[in-house]
C-alpha cells in the first residue's frame, strides 16, 4: 500500500478548497477516491468545532453587520453578472477562467461567471486528452523545468524545481513537475534516503541536539561551525565554514592545510567583521581541538560570545555544518571530479557558496534561499518596530 505524505494531503486539500473535485483529484494525484472523502469528512467536523468556538465570541451586532456586508456583496455581484456576464458566450466566459486559472479559487470563478464547475472541468478534461491549453502549459512548463535543471548542474530534485516555479512563475505542485521530469528523463543527481528512516532520524536528532535549531527566532543568536577534509594529489586540504543557524546563511569560509585554531580563528573573524552581531550570540561546534584551544576562547571571550559543545559521540548536535558539508561535496565538488590544485577547489567552493547563500532553495526555509529567508525576517522585524512605534504614539 503506498503511504502517502502530509504534504500530497496538504496538495489536495487545499485544492478541494479551491474548487477542484475530489474525483479530479483522485485521477490527477493517483489517490483513492474514497481516502479523499474521509479526508475531507474530518476536515469539516474540525472545522465546525473551531467555528462553535469562535462564533461564541461575537455578538449580536456584528452577526448584522457581517449579514449587511453579506446583503450588500451578493447585490453587487448580481448586479455585475447581470450588466457583464449575461450576454458573454459561454466559450469566452470558459477562456476568461482558463487565463485566470489557480489565481483564484475556481469556485469564486465559476460563481462569478455564472459557468458549472462541471462544464468547466469537463472542458479543461478534453483539452487534456487533446492537445490545446493543458499541452502549451506542459511544453511552457518543460522548457522551465530544463533550464532550472541545467543551471543547477542536475542537482535539484522536483521539490526544488517547483517551489522556484511557484515563487518565479506561476503556482504548480511537485507531482506535476516530477510526472513532466520522468517523461523528460530528468533526475536529481543527488540520490535521496529512504523516507521512513529520514523521518525517524530527524525526531532523533532533535531528541539529542544540544543546539536546538527550533529555538532560533532570528538572524544572529546562534553560530555553527565544523571543518572538513577535501583531497589534492594526495593531499589533504581543511575547510573552516561559520552558518547562521536561522536562515542557514554561510557567513565565511576558510582553508589550509593544517586543521588548526589559526584556520578556525581566521574564519571566525571573517565572519564576525561581515555581521557585526549586537545582540547575543553563542557558538556551537564540535570538540575538536581548533575549537577548545585556549586561543580560540579567548577570542570568543574577548567578543563576548558564548561557546557551546557538541556532546561526545553526538555528531548530530552539530547537524546544520555537517550537512553543509555532505551538501557541498555531493552537489559540487564529487560531480565535477576531485580538483587538481589548490587554486580549482578555491574556485569551486566560492562559486558555490555565492550560489548556496543566493539561490539554492532550501526545505527547512519555506523553499527560499538562505539570503531570501534573512530579507523576508528583516521586512518582518521592520514592520513590528513600525507597528509598536504606532502604539507607543
Amino acid at each position: 500500500m503506498r503511504r502517502i505524505s502530509i504534504n500530497t494531503k496538504s496538495k489536495i486539500l487545499n485544492l478541494y478548497r479551491h474548487g477542484i473535485s475530489p474525483k479530479y483529484l483522485s485521477e490527477e494525484f493517483k489517490v483513492n477516491l474514497k481516502t479523499i472523502y474521509d479526508w475531507i469528512e474530518k476536515e469539516k467536523k474540525h472545522s465546525l468545532v473551531n467555528s462553535s468556538n469562535s462564533s461564541s465570541t461575537k455578538t449580536i451586532s456584528d452577526i448584522h453587520k457581517l449579514t449587511s456586508s453579506l446583503e450588500k456583496t451578493q447585490a453587487e455581484l448580481q448586479f455585475l453578472q447581470r450588466v457583464l456576464v449575461e450576454d458573454l458566450p459561454l466559450n469566452y466566459r470558459i477562456k476568461l477562467i482558463d487565463e485566470e486559472y489557480g489565481k483564484e479559487s475556481l469556485h469564486v470563478q465559476c460563481e462569478a461567471l455564472e459557468v458549472k464547475r462541471s462544464t468547466y472541468l469537463n472542458h479543461k478534461k478534453r483539452n487534456k486528452n487533446n492537445d490545446s491549453w493543458y499541452k502549451q502549459r506542459e511544453a511552457r512548463f518543460a522548457n522551465i523545468i530544463v533550464d532550472l535543471y541545467y543551471q543547477s548542474k542536475g542537482v535539484y530534485g522536483a521539490n526544488k524545481i517547483a517551489a522556484i516555479i511557484s515563487q518565479t512563475y506561476e503556482p504548480t505542485t511537485q507531482e506535476y513537475v516530477s510526472r513532466l521530469m520522468g517523461e523528460l528523463g530528468l533526475k536529481s543527481v543527488i540520490g535521496s534516503s529512504n523516507k521512513n528512516y529520514q523521518h525517524i532520524q530527524s525526531y532523533l536528532r532533535r531528541e539529542q541536539s544540544f543546539c536546538d535549531a527550533q529555538s532560533v527566532t532570528d538572524i544572529n543568536q546562534i553560530w555553527v561551525s565544523d571543518t572538513t577534509a577535501i583531497l589534492i594529489n594526495n593531499t589533504y586540504y581543511y575547510v573552516c565554514v561559520y552558518i547562521d543557524l536561522f536562515s542557514r546563511l554561510v557567513l565565511s569560509w576558510s582553508i589550509s592545510r593544517n586543521n588548526s585554531t589559526q584556520l578556525t580563528k581566521r574564519a571566525f573573524l571573517r565572519a564576525y567583521t561581515a555581521r557585526q552581531p549586537k545582540c547575543p550570540l553563542t557558538l556551537h561546534t564540535d570538540n575538536g581541538k581548533c575549537y577548545t584551544s585556549y586561543s580560540f576562547n579567548r577570542i570568543l571571550s574577548k567578543h563576548n560570545i558564548n561557546h557551546s559543545y557538541s556532546r561526545p559521540y553526538h555528531p548530530h548536535d552539530n547537524a546544520v555544518a555537517e550537512s553543509f558539508f555532505k551538501t557541498l561535496k555531493r552537489e559540487a565538488i564529487f560531480l565535477t571530479g576531485y580538483p587538481r590544485s589548490l587554486y580549482a577547489l578555491t574556485t569551486i567552493i566560492n562559486d558555490y557558496i555565492d550560489r548556496y547563500n543566493a539561490t539554492r532553495p532550501h526545505e527547512s526555509l519555506g523553499y527560499l534561499s538562505p539570503k531570501q529567508y534573512e530579507e523576508k525576517k528583516k521586512e518582518e522585524n521592520n514592520k513590528n518596530k513600525k507597528n509598536d512605534n504606532m502604539n507607543k504614539k
